[in-house]
């Protein structure tokens, strides 16, 4: 089983090498880096350039949070596109070893960007003399657990429909989208339909996945980059949310593509 996984992660491994549209992904977060780095060579003491590198950090390791979600998206639909995962399903390696290959896969670049990016900071810090917090490794072992739970999500949903409509899904149905209805139905006056749309938006406020449940109980994260106990508690807390969310996504990835038309 293991050397199967083996063999099915370097396949995708070795596709995503070919493939240009993962290139662009790369290409874009590279340029947007720049943008940000070269002027913050030029101007700027050590305190803007603090604020500049948080800012940096933050917003690179949640790109590629992103695009580790949608390195699975565009595998699968990639061979649905080709109609081979019949012929995958079919061979005696079991479908299931295949499914974890594509979460493996992602996970794996996923982790070695986010661990580049978090070298690449850390490395800045050290041109810029800005003193470097362990917040800058919060952020990114953060944002790669947020990575496994849109990985999940966004993986299951590409399953059943298309892929652009499980990137919609995936930017919707969010939990603060429905916190968000359930505020603005507060305006209205109670009626019925105001009551049952209400109860409707806190249970799928509750259903839908949190893509960093904890954010929350972590803001001195985000000014002083300093982290206390109790933050690496709350992280531990989201790695393990991240493994219930994996392993669901993954069950119910497996469920929809045996249910699906293959050919």
């Amino acid at each position: 089983m293991l050397d199967a996984l083996t063999i099915h992660t370097r396949v995708h491994l070795r596709f995503l090498a070919r493939n240009r549209v993962f290139h662009g992904f790369v290409l874009l977060i590279a340029l947007g880096f720049g943008s940000i780095m070269i002027p913050s060579f030029v101007f700027g003491d050590a305190s803007s350039r603090f604020v500049i590198l948080r800012a940096l950090a933050d917003q690179l390791h949640r790109a590629v949070s992103f695009i580790t979600a949608g390195i699975a998206l565009l595998v699968i639909w990639s061979h649905r596109r080709a109609r081979s995962i019949k012929m995958i399903a079919t061979t005696p390696v079991p479908f299931p070893v295949w499914v974890a290959s594509v979460f493996a896969t992602a996970a794996v670049v996923g982790l070695t960007v986010q661990a580049l990016i978090a070298a690449v900071v850390a490395t800045l810090s050290i041109l810029w003399n800005v003193p470097y917090q362990l917040g800058f490794l919060y952020i990114a072992l953060n944002q790669f657990a947020a990575s496994l739970i849109m990985l999940a999500f966004i993986t299951a949903m590409g399953a059943w429909m298309h892929p652009i409509l499980a990137v919609l899904a995936l930017f919707f149905l969010q939990e603060s989208t429905f916190w968000t209805i359930h505020n603005v139905l507060e305006i209205f006056d109670p009626s019925l339909v105001v009551s049952n749309a209400k109860a409707v938006a806190s249970a799928l406020y509750y259903l839908v996945p949190s893509f960093d449940p904890f954010s929350g109980r972590t803001l001195v994260l985000r000014r002083s980059m300093r982290v206390s106990v109790s933050d690496w508690r709350y992280l531990a807390a989201t790695f393990a949310y991240a493994t219930l969310a994996v392993s669901f996504g993954f069950v119910t990835t497996i469920a929809i593509l045996r249910r699906k038309p293959l050919v």
